[in-house]
């Protein structure tokens, strides 16, 4: 049973301008929210259900999800409080069985198949696959480091240097058990990653396909001009 769980509890701040203070997921994308976009494109690749982690205007996605036309098994998981990247992972795997488990922000789209990245986590039993591309400027976004056998062995933070690199794409396949001796409950995923790199196995899966992350303006934008419903 493939699962999927998206993040979606952020307040989205970069994307006030346009979102007016609604949750970023719901953002229009046509005539339809971004987030049921995403969850078509889960169904399209035989997820069997998809989790989402809510916190921030909650109650507006779980009024999407209800009248969603999308068959598809939809289940939200609350956050009571602000838990950042990390707690809100770790608090959504409580209700899930699936040990390996697919992880979206909730704010980019990667023309990808999802179902063969998860796929691909599980072949090559790392404890936490990440989905990375190689970009010409890499100033946005930090950088990935990996040794010749694609384990990610350090991130470097964003800079001012316009260099080629190998980034992160916020699309995750993780093992559950990377947080059995996990004690905080509120953290950062991307800061535990950075502490973990050298006593878990975290690996690139490379992917050559289009990304975008709607989680700014000119982004956003851009997403309107080249989606095809």
């Amino acid at each position: 049973m493939k699962q999927a769980l998206i993040l979606a509890g952020g307040k989205g701040t970069r994307l006030k301008s346009i979102t007016k203070g609604s949750q970023k997921v719901l953002i229009k994308i046509g005539n339809k929210s971004f987030l049921e976009i995403l969850l078509a494109k889960l169904k399209k690749e035989k997820f069997d259900a998809v989790n989402i982690a809510v916190g921030y205007k909650a109650e507006d996605v779980s009024l999407l999800v209800s009248q969603s036309k999308i068959s598809l098994d939809i289940n939200l998981i609350y956050e009571k409080e602000p838990l950042g990247t990390g707690g809100a992972i770790l608090n959504a795997f409580q209700y899930i069985d699936e040990e390996n488990i697919l992880v979206l922000n909730g704010d980019s789209y990667n023309d990808i198949d999802y179902s063969k990245f998860l796929d691909s986590h599980l072949d090559s039993q790392n404890d936490i696959s990440i989905l990375t591309k190689e970009i010409d400027d890499i100033r946005r976004y930090g950088q990935v480091i990996t040794d010749q056998s694609k384990r990610i062995i350090k991130f470097n933070e964003k800079s001012s240097l316009n260099i080629n690199g190998q980034i992160s794409l916020g699309v995750y396949g993780i093992n559950k058990n990377v947080f059995k001796n996990c004690a905080n409950r509120v953290f950062s995923f991307e800061n535990f990653l950075s502490q973990k790199t050298g006593e878990l196995i975290i690996g690139a899966i490379q992917m050559d396909g289009h990304f975008i992350d709607i989680g700014i303006p000119e982004d956003y934008y851009q997403f309107l001009k080249i989606y095809k419903e």
